[in-house]
């Protein structure tokens, strides 16, 4: 197997591999700008452009 070709993402996959990246953008943007206590899931998922429910799909708390 030598230089085998790499493996391909479907686009479900893929889907979700950007709205992870999407949603880690928008924690660091508002936790750098307003502070742990001060961002809400409610704004986190509006900056990811995801539903509010998707951010628990990602992240159980």
């Amino acid at each position: 197997m030598a230089n085998s070709p790499p493996e391909r993402l479907g686009l479900r996959e893929r889907k979700k591999k950007d709205a992870m990246a999407r949603m880690q953008t928008a924690v660091r943007d508002l936790m750098g700008e307003r502070g742990y206590d001060a961002a809400t899931t409610k704004e986190i998922a509006a900056g990811a452009d995801v539903g509010e429910a998707n951010l628990f799909r990602y992240f159980p708390f």
